[in-house]
């Protein structure tokens, strides 16, 4: 696997580990995933 593969399986993953945790679907957890890396990026 490339870095690539590896880190956007990762990224499903914990979106799947959110939504299940949270309750909700798949596409808000992506979105609060997204925000919280993007917060710490700056």
């Amino acid at each position: 696997y490339s870095e690539r593969q590896l880190y956007e399986a990762a990224l499903e993953r914990l979106t799947r580990e959110v939504a299940a945790v949270a309750g909700g679907d798949e596409i808000a957890a992506q979105k609060q995933v997204g925000d919280v890396l993007t917060s710490r990026a700056a």
